[in-house]
């Protein structure tokens, strides 16, 4: 989608109070399918009126994966803003949930890891346009959804968040508890 495109619809978004919701036709993805569609895949959740952050993710067919919720339009993320996503899965209940290591600058407190839930959703004028709604402790927001094919975490940008986190803890990754 082109910065225009991003643009309109941020826009469209801003009116949203006054035109109605632009997602009301849109249905919820099946867990299965969403397991299928994001399975080795990365996913970009744009940022809105009421969250001006994309949330870039990367989900491993393992399990794991790597989470960025403070990402700016057009950069790269950042080892400060990057987690490890240390377990995910899809379900009917639920949608695609996620549990994340705290952030660098959250740790060693014992900050406990931090779940968010994504309900992906398809628009009905076809199966490539996707929307999700995230939801976490603090907020719901409902936002395009972008699919991309591997990894799109900078290889580097993994490494030093990684070895930020050894030095943190030892020389090695701790074994974070899924509360």
């Amino acid at each position: 989608m082109t910065r225009a495109r991003h643009v309109a619809f941020a826009l469209l978004l801003g009116t949203a109070g006054c035109a109605g919701n632009p997602y009301s036709g849109y249905a919820p993805v099946p867990a299965e399918e969403v397991t299928r569609m994001v399975s080795g895949s990365s996913l970009l959740l744009d940022a809105t009126r009421d969250w001006p952050f994309q949330t870039m993710l990367y989900l491993a067919p393992d399990g794991s994966g790597w989470r960025d919720a403070s990402l700016l339009p057009g950069t790269d993320p950042r080892p400060g803003d990057m987690a490890m996503v240390l377990v995910w899965q899809a379900t009917e209940a639920d949608g695609l949930c996620l549990w994340s290591a705290p952030l660098i600058g959250e740790m060693p407190s014992f900050t406990p890891p931090h779940r968010e839930c994504l309900r992906v959703l398809r628009a009905p004028t076809g199966q490539e346009t996707l929307a999700a709604t995230a939801t976490d402790a603090q907020r719901s927001i409902t936002a395009p959804l972008l699919l991309h094919g591997g990894n799109t975490f900078p290889p580097g940008q993994i490494a030093q968040c990684e070895l930020q986190v050894r030095v943190l803890y030892g020389g090695q990754l701790p074994p974070w508890q899924i509360p």
